[in-house]
């Protein structure tokens, strides 16, 4: 929704970067995606729009929310995903809590399948980007912030313990940056899984070269203040590359097609059919309470 808060003259510049963030965002409305602020810079840096620096990231943050507080884009269509509040929620009646019975349902759509898959990223704020497809096949997925915490390592390795034991075999797919530290966390992941379990795939689904030279998205220089920097330049060069700026529909489809090789399809559609119609059974019961 837009909403005017603030009167402001702009230049017809400013207007014009303006008028290419709203046909951007509404161009991954209408696939369903909303885009953070740093998606939709590196999206304004891959269409020539503008150089890709420090300061065009500032001057485009400072002329969306003029944008936005002038009632020219859609408050909706960016978020930021690092400042969610948790917020309490209530039942108007109790109709209402045994209607959600039915959608509250659900089954494990990996029973019956070889593999056990978690899908994690880098960064929280793209958490949201790749939890629509994950929650569509049914995996677990997890923002690592960084370097992942010891105690999340020991917590996610007794996970993958219990689904080996149970005949599963494990996979972790993993997307971070493509520069010194995101590299190396991949590497990182498989050495403490190994430590506490072993036997887990660690798959790094993105951001690899192959994907640098198909997107071309924007390069960083390298961060030569990381201890990991001449090694990561020895073998990629001076130029880095973050996850923001692959395209936002190229994640459901990394992760999609790699998720699709490791599923046995029939076994997931019986279960998803059985799922249906339970979810029937539960309306059908519900609507003979008397409430």
């Amino acid at each position: 929704m837009k909403e005017k808060f603030i009167k402001k003259n702009l230049s017809q510049k400013s207007l014009d970067i303006i008028n290419q963030a709203d046909e951007i965002m509404k161009e991954y409305d209408k696939i369903g995606m909303v885009l953070t602020l740093r998606q939709l810079y590196y999206q304004f840096v891959a269409r020539g729009y503008i150089e890709n620096s420090e300061k065009s990231y500032d001057k485009i943050g400072t002329k969306i929310s003029d944008g936005r507080l002038l009632g020219k884009l859609d408050w909706s269509m960016i978020e930021d995903r690092g400042r969610i509040p948790n917020l309490i929620h209530h039942w108007d009646n109790v109709q209402r809590i045994f209607d959600s019975a039915s959608s509250a349902y659900t089954r494990d759509k990996w029973e019956g399948q070889e593999y056990y898959i978690e899908v994690w990223i880098e960064k929280e704020a793209l958490i949201n980007v790749i939890e629509g497809v994950c929650q569509e096949y049914n995996v677990a997925s997890f923002a690592c912030k960084g370097y992942v915490s010891q105690s999340a390592m020991y917590n996610a390795s007794r996970r993958f313990e219990l689904k080996k034991n149970s005949g599963f075999t494990p996979i972790l797919i993993y997307l971070g940056d493509h520069d010194p530290s995101g590299m190396q966390m991949t590497e990182d992941i498989f050495n403490r899984i190994e430590l506490f379990m072993g036997g887990v795939k660690v798959e790094r689904l993105a951001l690899n070269m192959n994907q640098v030279e198909e997107f071309n998205p924007p390069p960083n220089p390298a961060k030569m203040e990381d201890t990991r920097a001449k090694g990561y330049i020895k073998k990629y060069g001076t130029k880095s590359w973050e996850l923001d700026a692959l395209p936002p529909m190229e994640f459901y489809n990394l992760i999609s097609n790699t998720l699709d090789q490791y599923t046995d399809k029939a076994i997931m559609n019986k279960i998803i059919a059985e799922e249906a119609q339970m979810k029937e059974k539960i309306k059908a019961m519900v609507s003979k309470l008397d409430i």
